[in-house]
């Protein structure tokens, strides 16, 4: 018999039995027989849940009247979290989060390698205020222009005075940018085409506080008369416009428009764990938001790359970190990136450093890596960081075609994706050895995952 959909606002006695992603933690109920999903819930919950949403493929629920809290459970930071969705686990000690994450990269990597080979690979904490660079969207609220993110799978925009997550200078800069934006006249819309601002992109660097500040706006005239004031929040070197690629979406890099201030800025990235590394970073290009997790993740890499080889090829490059944090030990070294702002910040950095070895190839990478099957360079080592998609089949085939490749280090954010090219890379001949999971983002189901790969008979 089918068991009847509860309604919203309806109660369900729940029990939470295991942690979900951003929206909510799975329950059972002796109530309803489908699929729940408790938004903050925690395993070992249990309680009456009130619906807040009851849909064709399940319901989601917050607690009404927890009666037994979990053994894991902590108090949320955020005032907001079960709103803006951005943090979802930060009502669970960061020990299970970080247990949890591990429990889910050795079970979808199982049919690769043993789980033994898959280990922590820190750090572990801060889990508050760790956060230099944030993307956030726009609204209007008590007259006044304000910042704080979208609700998740949906269109209704949530305030945040404060992100646990961010330092307190980022929240600084974000809340002078709304006054000034205020002060110039300038409206909120997120339509495309509109005049207004629909959102901000700060990226501080680490050790000095210092960046660059992007508005998204669907029209970049609606707030090129800012630029000089948003120049004087403190901490601002730069000031640029872009169009978001979609609503509350990343900066069109095509878009992008200088606005006031250095129109390179230096962005120096943990050069003091780097020796001879300092990297220049346009305001839109890629870093992580977790500077020592980042430092983690490049010394990683860096570890499991040859300590001296004839060539390194950095696929989905990006300005160029992985590559030239280990340029010394290769003779040649060649970057690929797709995207234009990113390959122009990757040429800069090669210049910068005099890394006269080292060039950048802007396009497909499948194409790109096809291509130098028919040059003169060997490789013996790559490193591949992919969107969150993953590699694909035939960047995977171009890779293992090249004949003196003998190492791949794929960094992973995405483990559908990364089981696919494991799978690709295993039907030819290669094997994943050894696993480092990373904690990149705290308070969320994302790790980021760092992949030894080697040629089947391989030797360092």
């Amino acid at each position: 018999m089918k068991t009847p959909r509860p309604r919203n606002e309806s109660l369900l006695d729940c029990t939470v039995t295991e942690l979900g992603q951003a929206d909510g933690a799975l329950a059972v109920s002796p109530n309803y027989a489908g699929s729940i999903r408790i938004i903050g819930g925690v395993p070992g919950d249990r309680g009456l849940a009130r619906v807040v949403h009851a849909g064709q493929h399940g319901v989601w629920a917050q607690w009404s009247t927890l009666s037994e809290a979990g053994p894991d459970r902590r108090p949320a930071p955020c005032p907001v979290v079960l709103r803006c969705g951005g943090c979802p686990w930060q009502m669970v000690e960061p020990s299970a989060q970080r247990a949890e994450r591990l429990r889910r990269v050795r079970a979808a990597l199982a049919p690769y390698l043993d789980k033994n080979a898959v280990q922590w690979g820190g750090p572990e904490g801060p889990d508050a205020g760790y956060r230099t660079r944030a993307q956030v969207v726009l609204g209007q609220r008590r007259g006044r222009i304000e910042w704080g993110f979208w609700q998740p799978s949906s269109q209704i925009w949530v305030a945040a005075e404060h992100c646990p997550a961010q330092t307190r200078d980022v929240d600084r800069v974000l809340h002078a940018a709304c006054d000034v934006l205020g002060r110039h006249g300038v409206a909120v819309s997120h339509a495309p085409g509109s005049h207004g601002a629909s959102g901000l992109v700060w990226r501080a660097d680490p050790r000095t506080g210092l960046g660059l500040l992007t508005v998204l706006a669907p029209d970049p005239a609606a707030v090129a008369h800012t630029g000089e004031a948003l120049l004087q929040i403190p901490g601002v070197q730069g000031v640029f416009s872009a169009i978001p690629s979609h609503q509350g979406g990343p900066a069109n890099p095509a878009t992008l428009q200088h606005l006031a201030g250095e129109a390179r800025s230096p962005q120096t990235w943990q050069a003091a764990e780097l020796p001879d590394l300092t990297l220049d970073l346009g305001p839109i290009s890629f870093v992580q938001t977790r500077h020592d997790a980042a430092e983690a993740l490049i010394a990683q890499v860096a570890a499991w790359l040859p300590a001296r080889g004839e060539g390194l090829l950095d696929v989905f490059a990006g300005a160029g970190v992985f590559a030239l944090a280990v340029r010394h030990r290769f003779t040649h070294v060649t970057l690929i990136e797709r995207h234009g702002a990113a390959s122009d910040d990757a040429h800069c950095n090669i210049a910068k450093l005099g890394a006269g070895h080292a060039d950048v190839r802007h396009g497909d990478a499948a194409a790109i890596v096809a291509e130098l099957l028919e040059g003169e360079q060997t490789y013996q080592a790559a490193v591949v960081d992919p969107p969150r998609a993953g590699c694909g089949p035939a960047l995977v085939h171009a890779l293992t075609q090249l004949p003196q490749l003998q190492t791949i280090v794929y960094v992973s954010c995405g483990l559908p994706g990364l089981q696919r090219d494991l799978a690709a890379f295993g039907e030819r001949g290669w094997q994943a050895s050894e696993v480092r999971v990373l904690d990149m983002f705290p308070h969320t189901p994302h790790a980021e995952v760092v992949v030894h790969i080697a040629r089947a008979g391989a030797t360092e």
